[in-house]
């Protein structure tokens, strides 16, 4: 099995409240807009695979938790109320892309980055699908 810190091979999960976004002023997002950003986090980690000298088999689970974020940001959008919660999470996950490309490559935005991503471990382990076995 693959734990959340040692599969995202930048820092250990901290024990935080899933509910509690990261301290950097996303506490007015919706849990589906934040779930959506995760799946959007772990593309772009997926991606860096080839630069970072990361195997396969780990870019395959960075691509299948991206999936699984993206899935459970629908189910909480459908229970958020949104009308067409599939549209939804397809034109968030749209928009937030460009917000992430290339930013996980920017040392600039490393603690920012890093907070992120162990919110996003945080999240997929209290939704109950992190981490993922290999």
């Amino acid at each position: 099995m693959i734990r959340a810190g040692g599969w995202i091979c930048l820092a250990p999960v901290v024990a935080m409240s899933p509910a509690a976004p990261p301290a950097f002023g996303q506490n007015v997002q919706p849990i589906s807009t934040s779930l959506a950003e995760c799946a959007v986090i772990y593309t772009e980690i997926a991606g860096l695979r080839p630069a970072r000298r990361r195997s396969p088999e780990k870019q395959e689970l960075m691509y299948a938790g991206a999936e699984l974020f993206a899935e459970e940001a629908v189910r909480q959008a459908s229970a958020e109320g949104i009308a067409d919660p599939e549209a939804h999470v397809r034109d968030l996950r749209a928009d937030l892309a460009t917000k992430w490309s290339g930013r996980m490559s920017s040392l600039l935005k490393l603690r920012e980055n890093v907070d992120w991503i162990e919110y996003c471990a945080a999240l997929g382990e209290d939704r109950g699908f992190l981490p993922l076995e290999d």
